[in-house]
């Protein structure tokens, strides 16, 4: 539906100069029918994809029951791993 395309935006003052573009968000608001669409329909889609192994074990973004601190674990786990077997370690 034609309603489900549009949205208003709005721009919120952070801070600094007001002159300045950068000291401004943009929040764009749309209507309740639309939010309550994509949340279903997001779901949906990140069901689908983790029962059917989409993801690899190393993602760590965007899906359930899955944080930055487990990002953040497993690469020290890693360096722990190089360092203890005496292998070379290089970060980029």
């Amino acid at each position: 539906p034609e309603g489900m395309k549009t949205s208003r935006r709005i721009p919120i003052f952070k801070k600094g100069c007001p002159f300045s573009l950068k000291n401004y968000r943009v929040v764009a608001m749309i209507n309740s029918f639309s939010k309550i669409f994509e949340k279903i329909w997001s779901d949906r889609m990140t069901t689908f994809l983790d029962e059917n192994n989409f993801f690899i074990n190393t993602q760590f973004g965007f899906r359930k029951l899955v944080s930055t601190q487990h990002a953040l674990t497993a690469i020290i786990n890693e360096i722990t791993k190089r360092l203890n077997g005496h292998k070379v370690l290089v970060g980029k």
